[in-house]
């Protein structure tokens, strides 16, 4: 599970003092935010499948008593309760309707992402979301329908619209075992600074997204086993150069069908220890020279700790391998590690660090004959939550990531700092601020960049 969706199930639960009904929501959210995760296009990366991270009743039940039993222990800054609470969401028959609004501006001192002097410019974001979420005694029913409007003030090529939807199934077979199905499909748009993004279009690249995935789950105390099956879909539409030249993009379209075992045993509630199993076959569309075909699996080992009351670790380390279908390219093989520690300084401030090491063989490098191929991402992050006022939360980091492609000589170096404050004025509205730095330095001078963004917005909650 990704480290902010920890964050959000362990919110859900250490909000026990809400009213019943804000209650029962909150749990039904804990168990169907665990299944609407997603994962990213990079398969050895120590991710799991998604459709295997909900939560038996048998688990609510042990989670509840061990919270209870460290109530009056140290929590996260982001686990502490929001201070006016949650808005009292439409109920319609057994279900609730969630609706939220984020809107902002944002300016942007390098909106094309080119090296030098970039170019400047001012856009107006506007995200909203609907969820229709079940309150059912057993099962859960989810659906979450999302768009993105983003409008430039001078740079209209870059204007783009998102959207997106996604259905999930939690079906509670019995007080232990899970059944949990999710669909979807979303539209988005590529960011510049993505690697392997097309730098000399007039526009971002729109990317389809078309996923499915189940699981099935039994947890019934300290000993659980889950498995779990996905498929995606990424398709990449052609862009334009300046010159208003095509570029294809389709050489980029990629499927993936995984599969995976996964087995835990919960020693205490602050020590546990877990191990899983994963297959895959990706298929490239690919071109001349590019074809990331092949065949995946990898194999990982974990362990959760809490060194004492102030101290948490999560630690997960494997080995993942590639074997491509191409004659000619080497099989890759790499060690995954991905570990996160959290320091709960004190109730109001809780700093958080982050080490990763994973495999991308995404089609910005060439797999040709005789080559590794994809690239090894390895990085470093670190975040501080502070509660500054009883309502007003500041969050600041600084991201380090270093990306070395397997066949070319070509190493990139990503430096990040960020800051924002969130200003809760109600439980309908929220106020936020942010800025963020990115300097990019690299052996390719094309992609040495540096950008800066500063924004503003707000959060509407109905």
């Amino acid at each position: 599970m990704s480290a902010s969706c920890r964050d959000r199930v362990r919110g859900a639960f250490r909000r026990l003092s809400m009213r019943p009904v804000q209650r029962l929501v909150m749990l039904f959210f804990a168990a169907a935010i665990s299944t609407l995760c997603p994962a990213p296009v990079a398969a050895l990366d120590l991710k799991e499948i998604g459709a295997d991270l909900t939560l038996t009743p048998a688990r609510i039940e042990q989670l509840k008593t061990w919270e209870i039993a460290k109530i009056n222990g140290a929590r996260a800054a982001r686990e502490v309760s929001e201070p006016y609470g949650y808005p009292e969401y439409r109920r319609i028959g057994n279900f609730f309707v969630i609706n939220r609004i984020d809107s902002e501006l944002v300016y942007d001192t390098n909106v094309f992402a080119t090296p030098g002097k970039g170019t400047a410019d001012l856009a107006w974001r506007t995200v909203p979301l609907l969820v229709v979420r079940s309150d059912l005694p057993r099962h859960i029913f989810d659906l979450q329908i999302s768009a993105g409007l983003t409008r430039q003030l001078r740079e209209t090529a870059l204007d783009h619209d998102d959207a997106s939807a996604q259905v999930a199934a939690i079906f509670h077979l019995d007080h232990s075992h899970i059944l949990s199905i999710k669909a979807g499909t979303a539209l988005t748009h590529e960011d510049r600074l993505a690697i392997g993004a097309a730098t000399n279009a007039t526009s971002l690249t729109p990317i389809l997204h078309s996923y499915a995935a189940v699981g099935l789950k039994r947890d019934a105390g300290r000993l659980w086993a889950s498995s779990g099956a996905s498929f995606d879909s990424w398709k990449f539409e052609d862009v334009r150069d300046t010159s208003g030249a095509e570029i294809t993009q389709g050489h980029r379209n990629t499927t993936t069908t995984a599969a995976d075992f996964k087995l835990g045993y919960r020693f205490s509630p602050g020590f546990e220890l877990l191990g899983r199993v994963k297959g895959l076959r990706q298929q490239n569309v690919g071109n001349v020279d590019v074809d990331t075909t092949a065949w995946g699996a990898e194999a990982i080992a974990g362990v959760r700790l809490e060194l004492g009351a102030l101290l948490r670790l999560a630690f997960d380390g494997g080995y993942g391998i590639r074997d491509y279908d191409r004659a000619g390219v080497e099989t890759a093989g790499i060690g995954l590690v991905e570990g996160r520690l959290e320091w709960l300084m004190n109730p109001a401030m809780t700093a958080i660090l982050s080490v990763n090491r994973s495999f991308d063989d995404g089609v910005s490098s060439s797999t040709s004959g005789g080559g590794a191929g994809g690239r090894v991402q390895q990085g470093l992050s670190s975040r501080v939550d502070y509660w500054m006022a009883r309502n007003l939360m500041f969050t600041f980091g600084a991201d380090y990531r270093e990306t070395v492609f397997q066949d070319e000589e070509r190493t990139d170096e990503r430096l990040t700092g960020h800051a924002s404050l969130v200003r809760h004025l109600g439980r309908n509205l929220q106020l936020r601020v942010g800025v963020e730095h990115i300097e990019q330095r690299s052996t390719d001078p094309a992609f040495a960049i540096r950008r800066n963004q500063i924004n503003a917005g707000a959060r509407i909650r109905f």
